[in-house]
């Protein structure tokens, strides 16, 4: 199981990997999505809960609903978190992931804001 470090590690390198191939809105979004998906289908959540049941199944399950309608990024996280025994914290990695998405996002545009403000006070 993933402690709170490795929750906020293991959301760190999902920005990474989205920054990469240009997903991070898109990412945060699906995540969203995910995270919906699996608040209503208590099925597919004890499902992936269940240690009894192999990963590699979880992962043929995961790859039948999610495949083509979300990145590969998010479906390799949830591929990692299956593998490592991880899945219920999924619900805390997205949110911290899309919190520090949202604050890197208002970041960049205060930093943006203050450059037209200095631009504008220098002409």
């Amino acid at each position: 199981m993933l402690g709170a470090t490795s929750e906020f590690k293991c959301s760190e390198e999902l920005i990474q990997a989205a920054k990469e191939v240009d997903k991070v809105a898109i990412i945060a979004e699906e995540a969203k999505e995910v995270m919906g998906i699996l608040d209503k289908e208590l099925d597919l959540l004890a499902f992936l809960y269940t240690p009894a049941i192999t990963a590699c199944e979880k992962k043929k399950v995961i790859s039948k609903i999610f495949k083509g309608k979300i990145c590969n990024e998010l479906i390799n996280l949830l591929y990692v978190l299956i593998d490592k025994g991880s899945t219920k914290n999924i619900f805390k990695i997205i949110n911290v992931y899309r919190a520090c998405v949202t604050r890197k996002e208002a970041a960049s545009r205060i930093e943006m804001l203050a450059e037209r403000r200095k631009c504008k006070y220098t002409i």
